[in-house]
């Protein structure tokens, strides 16, 4: 793979959150990478991959998008566990009237119906065209 590849602000804003959010690095790299001091490394090259890849689709991408939408061993695997939100609770301290957040993780049967909801409106959009 080429490292030929040209960072946008979009694709350092993204691995960045990315990164923050998944505890990889702290605030002060966040604004590093967000500034482009970061652009050589793999995991900003390899967002800007991404992006472009998503522009250019390959003669086989319908066929890998239908795959990804279905539910499957292969996608149940991919993604469980994957996606997760904060659920404020009160704090059992009696001293703190601050919620506590309590992170919940999205459960499969959830995915399956976004999978759904997701390959609906995309199958909806192709019989428009």
């Amino acid at each position: 793979m080429s490292d030929d590849v040209t960072v946008i602000q979009v694709d350092r804003n993204f691995a960045a959150d990315y990164q923050l959010a998944r505890g990889r690095i702290n605030q002060n790299d966040h604004e590093r990478i967000c500034q482009g001091i970061w652009d050589d490394t793999d995991d900003v090259k390899a967002v800007a991959r991404f992006r472009l890849s998503l522009s250019t689709p390959s003669p086989d991408s319908g066929e890998r998008m239908r795959e990804a939408l279905t539910p499957s061993g292969d996608t149940k695997a991919a993604y469980m566990g994957e996606f997760k939100f904060d659920v404020m609770f009160p704090s059992l301290d009696e001293d703190d009237d601050e919620p506590v957040p309590h992170p919940v993780t999205v459960p499969w049967d959830t995915i399956k119906e976004i999978m759904a909801a997701i390959a609906g409106r995309a199958a909806l959009q192709e019989s428009a065209r």
